[in-house]
């Protein structure tokens, strides 16, 4: 097991449907919502996925993407 600190953020978190979804998430966030933002742009260069212990009921993962407002350089 390896762990690791998570810097502190605003993040973006999207919902997907499963491990399945997890594809069209990332496409939705780089290919849509970061471009078209007004207000945001990409912090880190890193993702998270977090399962959280509904998973097992509802299958939804929520990916977690630092991002910053842009003109600046933190959160």
């Amino acid at each position: 097991m390896v762990a690791w600190e998570v810097p502190a953020s605003a993040y973006a978190v999207p919902p997907a449907n499963d491990v399945p979804g997890l594809a069209p998430g990332l496409d939705f966030y780089y290919g849509t919502w970061l471009p078209q933002s007004t207000e945001w742009e990409g912090g880190e260069p890193f993702n998270l996925e977090v399962y959280p212990e509904s998973y097992s009921q509802d299958l939804i993962i929520y990916l977690r993407f630092p991002i910053k407002r842009k003109g600046t350089s933190g959160a």
